[in-house]
């Protein structure tokens, strides 16, 4: 009965146990299976019954079924334990991530920066109780929001390509600006890293106010800026010994450093009783002043307090000197002097305007400023007591050594004259200057050094104006010991003495001779170029009238029998047009308007290109030498242009050997450094091929070379030479960014050298040889519009001579007109780019505007180079230059309408 009843428990048990068993593997299998918790029932249940199961088993004994129960109890029971153990785990895992959870909720929402949770696309997911307060706007609000609905305009723009740089690399940190609701700018410092949110990647940005921090910075520069001004507008203070010359510098420095006009300086008189004003600045000059006594207004409150005192309004400062004219004054400062610690002055500045304002920073600058403006008027009254009281030798002794040892190694001259004007003193630079020996200067009268070039009345004027007690200044051109001229900028005082009797001069004599050189360079400079602007618009005008006589001289020797006796006639005509077109493009080429085409050239080669040219050129009598560098020479220039400028010089040398002689031609590579460009006041530092051209013949004055680049300017008979050689020469060269001198003296030559600056080593362009292509007339329909009639005449009747339909208007209104009108028959549009009214170039756009692919030709007294520069000109454009040859035109024209577009 026992072992029945044990068995019947023990299979009820394993029933029991494989129910729950199965019961937890579908549990498991569930796919909403998520927390451990749905398994504690089944769990519990196989825990209890197989620990009954152990002890049914203990106590039934070794029946048979024992083995088998035990064998499915034992591994019941333990995987029960081990499901329970791992569900405990859990459990507590589960606890402490809801508490970290719960603690991040506590710091994101009380941290002190703003923090925003943003999706991949900008969107704002989550915000801190920061961002809520410091933006205005509610947490519901904001999670409608973007990332670029609270940045700047300027800085929500770069939001996407911020997105991408912290996708690639984790992280990124950045400034920013964020604006409130109620409009405000905060600039923000953010930190911004990529993590997850609810499963989805996502941005955690943290946003620090940087308000205060920016406004540090702000204040640290306007501070250094202050302190810098400080140092520079103080350094001169302490060198100016004339109290009421250094009391305006003080006052117009200070003034300066607050960035106002209106300014004064009050000073003590003599029985310390009153501050009288001494200089006074802006509204100030305007004002009725008196002596003030102590407290009265700002200078004499100043006085009183011994400290600075300043007030934003002071028409409403009870203080103030009740005068209707000081109503504008609004913020004022004052700033006390000090002597030790005695007050002997105050500072006034002011403001008229309501936008500026004294603040401490300001105070506090002027102070430092105030001392060192002490310094310097304590130093000035002790220079002025040792002038009046030669007596206190102690005191003079120590600023006169200071003085002996600034005036012995002062880099200007200074000599010191007895009243009749017979020279005491020469310091070493004076002698080094001049050439003469200290023993050769000492009791000799300036007029040593008088060259004859300046006049004598400049003289007598300089010795009326010191005779009388006043400082004289102007400029001597003066003669060395060894005859070499230069030229000085004087500064002569009398000096007195305690009884204000004049007995000496000093002059203090500046060495401005490499200034005046370098005024006569740029006087010479500007002259050139207004001499080629005017050379240029009256080639440009020109070239109009060259255009009508050219074209109309065609037209005639086309219709004229070869063997009409007016055929050689018509030929002379247009054989003196082309002359005429050939001035132009000189004047053009001296005042570097002319067409040029530049690119990789040899110099080297371009001059033994046109050697026997040149041969040809400067006759038999004269013998041309070449001596050429070893190394290329490459440049980026107009090779014909260059070949232009050498023919002319060559033929500048010729004509000034007319009995024969020898051209020599060389080049070199040159390094131009600091102390050429110093010397010679003109050209850059680096390398530079050196074109010279030498002759042996007559040379010129000193004169004659400062204006031989002058256009029309010859020393030539006559009818001998238009004087246009060297100015297009100077104009070529100025036109490459070159530089050209001339050395030359009576009966030695001449000798030109052009400096060009290289190009770096690339391949250098051989000129091409090309032969004319053919032209020929049409039957096309072309809009002309053109400004000069004469000019329009020539082309419609040329265009009509050669098969074409014209169309004329006489300005861009009514060419544009003609092609709304007549647009799709026409197939050439041709225009000049100056016309009253509407310009060529802007015609044009209003025809691409129309037809995008109409065909139009631009033409102008002005080549392409300028035409651009002065944005009249489209890079795709065709343009020919005025003025042109018929047989240009035309080719020009079938050029443009067989161009595909």
């Amino acid at each position: 009965m026992l072992l029945m009843n044990s068995k019947t428990v023990l299979e009820l048990y394993v029933a029991t146990l494989m129910r729950h068993l199965k019961e937890f593997t579908w549990t498991m299998a569930k796919p909403s299976f998520k927390t451990p918790l749905t398994l504690l029932p089944p769990i519990t249940t196989c825990l209890v019954a197989a620990l009954l199961l152990l002890v049914q088993i203990y106590f039934a004994g070794k029946h048979a079924l024992n083995a088998t129960f035990a064998f499915v109890a034992i591994p019941v029971l333990a995987l029960s334990f081990i499901i329970m153990q791992r569900f405990l785990k859990h459990y507590g895992v589960v606890s402490q991530l809801k508490e970290s959870e719960e603690k991040f909720h506590t710091l994101f929402n009380h941290a002190g920066d703003a923090i925003f949770i943003v999706d991949m696309r900008g969107n704002i997911i989550e915000v801190n109780d920061e961002a809520v307060k410091r933006l205005g706007y509610t947490r519901a609000e904001l999670l409608t929001m973007r990332a670029d609905n609270i940045d700047t305009p300027e800085y929500a723009a770069s939001i996407p390509d911020r997105i991408a740089i912290i996708q690639r690399q984790g992280f990124a940190f950045f400034e920013s600006s964020h604006v409130s609701r109620d409009g405000s700018v905060i600039p923000v410092e953010i930190n911004a890293r990529l993590t997850e949110y609810n499963g989805c990647p996502a941005i955690m940005a943290v946003a620090r106010d940087i308000t205060e921090r920016k406004l540090a910075d702000k204040l640290l520069l306007r501070q250094n800026g202050y302190l810098r001004a400080l140092h520079e507008t103080t350094l001169g203070l302490i060198s100016r010994l004339e109290l009421h010359s250094l009391l305006s510098a003080i006052i117009t420095n200070a003034a300066t450093l607050m960035n106002t006009e209106h300014g004064y300086i009050y000073l003590l008189d003599e029985g310390q009783t009153k501050m009288v004003i001494q200089v006074q600045l802006g509204v100030f000059d305007c004002f009725e002043h008196h002596p003030l006594e102590c407290g009265e207004g700002m200078a004499g409150y100043v006085w009183e307090h011994r400290e600075s005192f300043h007030v934003d309004d002071y028409s409403s400062w009870p203080g103030r000197i009740n005068d209707p004219q000081r109503d504008c004054l609004k913020a004022m400062a004052g700033i006390p002097l000090k002597s030790g610690t005695d007050v002997v002055g105050v500072i006034g500045l002011a403001y008229t305007d309501n936008d500026n304002v004294f603040d401490e920073g300001k105070i506090e600058l002027l102070q430092r400023f105030a001392e060192l403006a002490s310094l310097a008027i304590d130093n000035a009254r002790l220079y002025d007591a040792a002038q009046k009281e030669l007596g206190e030798r102690t005191k003079a002794e120590e600023s006169l050594h200071k003085l002996s040892h600034a005036v012995e190694q002062s880099p200007v001259s200074i000599v010191i004259t007895d009243t009749d004007g017979n020279i005491e003193y020469a310091n070493p630079y004076s002698t080094q200057l001049t050439g003469y020996e200290p023993h050769e200067l000492l009791g000799q009268n300036p007029r040593v050094l008088k060259s004859g070039f300046t006049s004598q009345q400049e003289y007598q004027d300089m010795w009326q104006t010191i005779l009388s007690g006043h400082e004289w200044r102007g400029e001597f051109h003066n003669r060395k010991k060894n005859g070499e001229y230069y030229w000085e900028m004087a500064l002569i005082s009398p000096i007195r003495n305690q009884a204000g009797t004049i007995t000496h001069f000093i002059a203090i004599k500046e060495d401005i001779t490499d200034r005046k050189k370098l005024e006569n360079q740029l006087r010479h400079s500007q002259k050139m170029e207004a001499v080629g602007q005017l050379a240029g618009g009256i080639a440009h005008d020109f070239n109009n009238i060259l255009t009508a006589i050219i074209g109309y001289a065609t037209i005639m020797q086309i219709r004229i029998a070869a063997e009409s006796p007016l055929k050689s006639t018509v030929d002379q005509i247009l054989a003196t047009a082309e002359r005429g077109a050939g001035l132009t493009q000189g004047l053009l080429a001296f005042s570097r308007k002319q067409v040029s085409n530049p690119g990789r050239v040899n110099l080297n080669e371009i001059i033994e290109r046109v050697e026997k040219l040149l041969v040809r050129l400067i006759g038999e009598d004269i013998h041309l030498i070449t001596i050429l560098a070893d190394q290329d020479l490459p440049l980026l220039a107009d090779s014909i242009q260059l070949e232009q400028a050498l023919m002319n010089l060559a033929t500048n040398a010729r004509d000034a050997m007319p009995e024969g002689g020898t051209i020599t031609i060389g080049t070199e590579v040159v390094f131009l450094d600091s102390s050429f460009v110093a010397t010679h006041g003109f050209g850059e530092e680096g390398c530079f091929a050196l074109l010279s051209v030498s002759d042996t013949g007559y040379g010129m004055e000193e004169e004659t070379i400062k204006r031989i680049f002058e256009p029309f300017f010859t020393t030539k008979e006559i009818g001998k030479g238009t004087g246009l050689g060297l100015s297009i020469a100077y104009g070529i060269i100025k036109k490459h960014r070159g530089y050209v001198t001339c050395s030359s003296s009576p009966g030695n030559g001449t000798t030109f050298r052009i400096y060009l600056p290289l190009a770096p080593d690339t391949e250098i362009q051989r000129p091409d040889s090309q032969d004319s292509a053919p032209y020929r007339g049409g039957h096309e329909l072309v809009l002309l519009a053109e400004d000069d009639e004469y000019a329009r005449m020539l082309s419609k009747e040329l265009l009509e001579e050669f098969g074409y339909t014209v169309i004329e208007t006489e300005d861009g209104d009514q060419a544009l007109q003609e092609y709304r009108e007549h647009g799709d028959k026409i197939g050439l549009v041709m225009l000049d780019a100056m016309m009253p009214g509407m310009k060529g170039m802007d015609v044009y756009r209003e025809i691409r505007n129309i037809n995008p692919h109409a065909r139009v030709l631009l033409c102008s007294g002005y080549n392409p180079d300028i035409m651009q520069n002065k944005g009249f000109l489209d890079q795709n454009l065709h343009f020919i230059a005025k003025p042109f040859m018929p047989k240009e035109l035309l080719m020009k024209i079938r050029e443009v309408l067989e161009d595909v577009v």
